[in-house]
């Protein structure tokens, strides 16, 4: 089974389809319509790298000094 995603946007003067599919994994999606939301850009290309569009910031760091 492939697991791909289709893109189908305007590019000024026509339509443009763009399509990709992982080689490994699955792209993380709804499960259904009420789990369906829009995403930024930075949402966007999480998920077609292959990531999830839900990870969270990592934690931050702090340093102390050694004496």
């Amino acid at each position: 089974m492939e697991y791909a995603i289709k893109i189908l946007y305007w590019d000024r003067n026509g339509f443009c389809l763009w399509h990709k599919r992982l080689e490994r994994d699955r792209f993380c999606w709804p499960n259904n319509a009420s789990e369906a939301r829009l995403l930024s850009v930075r949402e966007l290309r999480w998920l077609l790298d292959g990531l999830s569009i839900d990870q969270a910031a990592h934690r931050a760091l702090r340093y102390e000094k050694i004496c």
